[in-house]
Protein backbone atom coordinates (compact mmCIF):
# COMPACT_ATOMS: atom_id res chain seq x y z
CA UNK A 1 0.00 0.00 0.00
CA UNK A 2 1.39 3.52 -1.34
CA UNK A 3 1.57 5.99 2.12
CA UNK A 4 -0.34 9.48 1.28
CA UNK A 5 3.12 10.75 0.34
CA UNK A 6 3.31 8.26 -2.67
CA UNK A 7 -0.12 8.65 -3.80
CA UNK A 8 -0.22 12.13 -4.45
CA UNK A 9 3.09 12.11 -6.64
CA UNK A 10 1.17 8.94 -8.54
CA UNK A 11 -1.79 11.43 -8.76
CA UNK A 12 0.10 14.29 -9.56
CA UNK A 13 2.18 11.95 -12.91
CA UNK A 14 -1.16 10.49 -13.92
CA UNK A 15 -2.64 14.17 -14.18
CA UNK A 16 0.20 14.97 -16.33
CA UNK A 17 -0.69 12.89 -18.53
CA UNK A 18 -4.47 12.83 -18.86
CA UNK A 19 -5.97 11.27 -16.23
CA UNK A 20 -8.46 13.28 -13.81
CA UNK A 21 -6.75 14.21 -10.44
CA UNK A 22 -9.79 11.88 -8.86
CA UNK A 23 -8.71 8.50 -10.22
CA UNK A 24 -7.36 7.20 -7.41
CA UNK A 25 -10.53 7.92 -5.50
CA UNK A 26 -12.97 6.81 -7.82
CA UNK A 27 -10.80 4.55 -9.84
CA UNK A 28 -13.30 0.98 -11.26
CA UNK A 29 -11.11 -1.87 -10.01
CA UNK A 30 -10.32 -3.26 -13.88
CA UNK A 31 -10.82 -1.19 -16.65
CA UNK A 32 -9.89 -1.15 -20.87
CA UNK A 33 -6.63 0.43 -22.30
CA UNK A 34 -5.83 1.22 -25.64
CA UNK A 35 -2.86 1.15 -27.75
CA UNK A 36 -1.27 4.30 -28.92
CA UNK A 37 1.93 2.31 -30.10
CA UNK A 38 1.77 -0.70 -32.19
CA UNK A 39 2.59 -3.43 -30.23
CA UNK A 40 6.01 -5.50 -32.01
CA UNK A 41 7.34 -8.76 -32.00
CA UNK A 42 11.19 -10.02 -31.71
CA UNK A 43 11.43 -9.64 -35.61
CA UNK A 44 9.91 -6.09 -35.50
CA UNK A 45 6.90 -7.03 -37.22
CA UNK A 46 3.15 -5.57 -36.07
CA UNK A 47 1.65 -7.81 -33.54
CA UNK A 48 -1.31 -5.44 -32.56
CA UNK A 49 -1.89 -2.38 -34.06
CA UNK A 50 -2.66 1.52 -32.65
CA UNK A 51 -6.36 1.89 -31.45
CA UNK A 52 -6.28 -2.17 -30.26
CA UNK A 53 -8.06 -2.82 -27.02
CA UNK A 54 -6.73 -4.66 -23.98
CA UNK A 55 -9.75 -5.69 -21.38
CA UNK A 56 -9.64 -6.08 -18.13
CA UNK A 57 -6.42 -4.97 -16.57
CA UNK A 58 -6.15 -3.91 -13.20
CA UNK A 59 -6.19 -0.09 -12.53
CA UNK A 60 -4.19 0.58 -10.03
CA UNK A 61 -2.52 3.92 -10.20
CA UNK A 62 0.73 2.27 -10.28
CA UNK A 63 0.04 0.19 -12.95
CA UNK A 64 -1.67 2.39 -14.84
CA UNK A 65 1.48 4.67 -14.69
CA UNK A 66 3.75 1.17 -16.23
CA UNK A 67 1.10 0.85 -19.11
CA UNK A 68 0.80 4.86 -20.25
CA UNK A 69 5.15 4.71 -20.40
CA UNK A 70 4.53 1.44 -22.90
CA UNK A 71 1.71 3.63 -25.00
CA UNK A 72 -1.36 2.08 -23.48
CA UNK A 73 -3.95 4.81 -21.99
CA UNK A 74 -7.40 4.44 -21.30
CA UNK A 75 -8.87 6.32 -24.10
CA UNK A 76 -8.46 5.48 -28.10
CA UNK A 77 -5.43 7.69 -29.75
CA UNK A 78 -6.55 10.49 -31.86
CA UNK A 79 -6.27 13.71 -32.95
CA UNK A 80 -6.65 15.54 -29.62
CA UNK A 81 -4.56 13.08 -28.01
CA UNK A 82 -1.37 14.65 -26.56
CA UNK A 83 0.67 11.59 -25.73
CA UNK A 84 4.17 11.36 -27.50
CA UNK A 85 3.23 8.63 -30.11
CA UNK A 86 -0.15 10.34 -31.39
CA UNK A 87 2.28 13.03 -31.49
CA UNK A 88 4.59 11.61 -33.45
CA UNK A 89 2.63 9.75 -35.55
CA UNK A 90 1.13 12.59 -36.42
CA UNK A 91 4.39 14.51 -37.30
CA UNK A 92 5.14 12.11 -39.35
CA UNK A 93 1.79 11.81 -41.24
CA UNK A 94 2.60 15.64 -41.92
CA UNK A 95 6.52 15.04 -43.17
CA UNK A 96 5.06 12.27 -44.99
CA UNK A 97 2.46 14.14 -47.06
CA UNK A 98 4.72 17.17 -47.70
CA UNK A 99 7.38 15.49 -49.14
CA UNK A 100 5.35 13.13 -51.62
CA UNK A 101 5.34 15.40 -54.01
CA UNK A 102 7.80 17.75 -53.62
CA UNK A 103 8.44 19.13 -57.11
CA UNK A 104 4.93 19.32 -57.82
CA UNK A 105 4.68 23.05 -58.62
CA UNK A 106 8.66 23.54 -58.51
CA UNK A 107 10.00 25.42 -61.74
CA UNK A 108 13.15 25.10 -60.39
CA UNK A 109 13.94 21.70 -62.61
CA UNK A 110 12.10 22.77 -66.07
CA UNK A 111 14.90 23.67 -68.29
CA UNK A 112 16.60 20.19 -67.57
CA UNK A 113 16.59 17.44 -70.22
CA UNK A 114 17.43 14.43 -69.31
CA UNK A 115 19.22 12.19 -72.23
CA UNK A 116 18.76 8.34 -72.82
Amino acid sequence: MADISQRNKQKQELATIGYSLGFIDDRAPKMTFYLHKPDLNIQGLVVSEVGSAIHNLPSSPDYVLKMSRMGRFAWLPGGDCTCRWCVERKAIATVEAKTEKPFENSTEFSDVVVEV
